[in-house]
């Protein structure tokens, strides 16, 4: 956008153009991913913390917070830019972790890989969507061109973030906390059954041999690389995501 380089890139005189320099352009955009590795990585402590909704609560609140510095910063701050979407970068590294997990521990069985499917789909919604906003706003003069694409953010994670509190607990967490009979009432409703059908029954089973083999394990960090097989399988794992980003597809989202 025209006014996003005149605010925070640099003028050319040979060309009588603003631009950003290569090492901008590339902080403005790698910091983003950044965030987004360190919240996928510290997401699921704090999870096992304070619970999977607040939890979710918290990183949309956190990804807001980005928002917030990066709309609010004053012509020429280009570092606050930087600071801006590491923040918010923070909030959906952690957010890709917890959505998920919160859909797989309590959505039904039968409709729980749909489920986390969609996750994904809309994803890509939301990039189409985006797309959509920011050929909208590019004729706009002024910066409202593209502080209003950013501050529709606030949109969607308010929606996430408050309406995740309309929620039960995940009756995995909830369990694991010894709320045995608050996981019981979360997965009645969820299978939509009383609370003596077998398929409560059979999925708190579940449940509690999956807790208890957890907690038997004594597993250490580095056996996803010295177990048996472990190695091919993590490193076959590192390569594929490594490629797939080696194909350049993120240069089509930036």
């Amino acid at each position: 956008m025209k006014n996003f380089l005149e605010e925070f890139g640099t003028y050319d005189p040979s060309t009588g153009m603003y631009a950003f320099s290569d090492v901008r352009s590339g902080l403005i955009v790698a910091m983003l991913s950044i965030g987004t590795l360190i919240g996928a990585l510290i997401a699921a402590p704090i999870a096992n913390a304070i619970g999977r909704r607040l939890s979710i609560s918290f990183w949309c609140l956190v990804f807001m917070v980005g928002l917030v510095v990066q709309i609010a910063t004053p012509n020429g701050k280009w570092y606050e830019i930087v600071v801006g979407r590491w923040v918010a970068g923070l909030g959906v590294g952690a957010l890709s972790i917890m959505v998920p997990l919160f859909q797989s521990e309590t959505a039904p069985a039968h409709i729980r890989g749909a489920i986390v499917c969609a996750y994904q789909l809309f994803i890509t919604l939301g990039i189409l969507l985006a797309y959509i906003i920011n050929y909208g706003t590019n004729t706009i003069n002024g910066p409202a061109a593209w502080r209003i694409v950013m501050g529709i953010g606030f949109i969607w994670a308010a929606i996430l973030g408050l309406g995740i509190l309309l929620f039960p607990e995940s009756p995995k967490y909830a369990y694991s906390r010894g709320r045995k009979e608050e996981a019981k009432q979360t997965m009645t409703k969820m299978l939509g059954v009383s609370e003596n059908h077998y398929k409560v029954a059979r999925e708190l089973r579940e449940m509690k041999d999956k807790l208890e083999a957890e907690s038997a394990s004594n597993h250490a960090w580095y056996e996803v690389f010295t177990g048996p097989r472990m190695a091919y399988r993590t490193w076959l794992g590192i390569a594929l995501q490594a490629f797939q980003q080696l194909t350049g597809a993120n240069f089509f989202f930036v």
